[in-house]
């Protein structure tokens, strides 16, 4: 994600060596900036969604997907046609539903690790399977450790 973010911060000087119009070229950077959040974010999202996966968790990521699709396409709508942003609303846009995935992603898997604070060990029930997860909150490595299926 760093060479992402690097290529966006030096996106309208490139454009411009490149013999883009100037204007071209920073109407391209301001959209840069806009969606610059997106590239940390999508790496967070992978490494959790990869992690849950592992886990054999998936339902979650589903619903939250599926949620915030259309949330995606109002706010985009919003931002770009009745808002004074213009284009820039859907880079916006793309940012606010980024950010929320990750933020929903990884409450689940706060809520999945720490069940609610109240105990190193958790059950789930997920996609029918139980687990037994157990939190070494100690050594990150381990978190969660799994162990067979219960019974």
């Amino acid at each position: 994600s760093l060479p992402v973010m690097a290529l966006l911060l030096l996106l309208e000087p490139l454009l411009v060596a490149l013999g883009r119009p100037r204007a071209f070229a920073s109407a391209a950077a301001a959209y840069g900036a806009c969606i610059l959040p997106v590239a940390p974010l999508v790496g967070a999202q992978r490494a959790m969604t990869s992690w849950l996966a592992a886990l054999k968790i998936t339902r979650p990521v589903l619903l939250i997907n599926l949620a915030l699709v259309p949330l995606h396409a109002l706010l985009t709508y919003l931002l770009v046609v009745r808002s004074p942003l213009g284009y820039l609303g859907a880079g916006v846009a793309t940012t606010v539903v980024a950010l929320l995935r990750v933020g929903a992603t990884y409450a689940f898997i706060l809520e999945l690790v720490l069940d609610g604070g109240e105990s190193d060990e958790l059950v789930l029930d997920a996609n029918g399977v139980e687990w037994s997860i157990v939190a070494w909150l100690g050594h990150p490595s381990k978190i969660p450790g799994l162990s067979s299926p219960r019974n």
